[in-house]
């Protein structure tokens, strides 16, 4: 199936509309995920946790959960190794450790 692209719509938009597109934040996505590492994991600078101990924190509060954690790795806030490079994946990856460098926020 290949979604048609609608006039005016740029390359790789992946929002239908416009107030989807104007109401998600990369930024207030990665200052939900820092708090849920610092205030609810307890994760300080240089600290380390599992995929899956993410996962379970984060309660289904942000629109994407590894959109938002691929943000934090480009900015170099979080480092990890994968498999499948930037992807991580429920299951398969719960064992993936992940570094938290506070101090690249």
């Amino acid at each position: 199936l290949v979604r048609k692209k609608e006039k005016g719509q740029k390359r790789g938009n992946f929002f239908k509309n416009k107030k989807m597109a104007k109401d998600y934040s990369v930024d207030e996505e990665l200052k939900k995920l820092y708090e849920v590492i610092e205030n609810e994991m307890g994760i300080k600078d240089g600290g380390k946790f599992t995929f899956i101990t993410l996962f379970n924190a984060e309660k289904g509060r942000f629109e994407s959960l590894l959109g938002t954690i691929i943000a934090a790795k480009k900015k170099g806030v979080l480092t990890y190794n994968s498999p499948l490079g930037n992807m991580l994946l429920q299951g398969a990856h719960d064992k993936v450790e992940i570094t938290y460098h506070a101090n690249k926020k």
